[in-house]
């Protein structure tokens, strides 16, 4: 029985973009991935390898995108939102939660902002059934705690939805078996 390998990519906001690194080394060691999944920017970076398989892309897109005003917008953001770090994870998530409100009310008119960061790497036409590899883009609704996994239709769009400032939920849901 021949066993198949899924590569979970996880989120991480710019951090993730370390994901090539990984990339790298396991096509440098012949790691065979049968599929990926991800989310955030692990959706980003997965479905871009997913699309090209192609390493050379992708440290292009992220060597582009760190440079772009809206990636910085973001992360100071957060750095700005996070406070102190003598204090505890749950009094630092509180916080980012009660900031939420002021985030959702700037990102959602600026959506288009981190739509094009994405569209550096995945073209606005691209689908699901472009892709060299299988792929899906997993989440959780923030509130039913339902898991979400969308593996069909437009991959900007959905990698958008996955990849969008918490508090933004996905629009629609699917059901992925690989």
């Amino acid at each position: 029985m021949k066993f198949k390998t899924t590569l979970a990519l996880g989120g991480g906001g710019v951090r993730g973009f370390a994901h090539v690194g990984v990339l790298k080394v396991l096509e440098k060691e012949n790691f065979p991935i049968d599929a990926i999944v991800g989310t955030s920017i692990g959706a980003i970076i997965g479905a871009g390898f997913a699309l090209y398989k192609n390493l050379g892309k992708l440290e292009k897109f992220v060597s582009s995108a760190i440079k772009m005003e809206e990636i910085k917008e973001i992360e100071d953001f957060f750095i700005q939102s996070s406070g102190s770090e003598d204090r505890t994870i749950l009094n630092r998530f509180s916080e980012m939660i009660r900031s939420f409100t002021i985030l959702r009310n700037k990102w959602i008119f600026e959506a288009e902002k981190i739509r094009n960061v994405i569209k550096l790497l995945i073209p606005e036409d691209a689908d699901f059934s472009d892709l060299k590899l299988p792929f899906a883009c997993v989440a959780a609704d923030i509130f039913s705690g339902k898991r979400i996994i969308l593996k069909e239709g437009n991959l900007l769009n959905a990698v958008l939805a996955l990849s969008s400032i918490p508090g933004v939920p996905p629009l629609r849901s699917w059901t992925a078996d690989f």
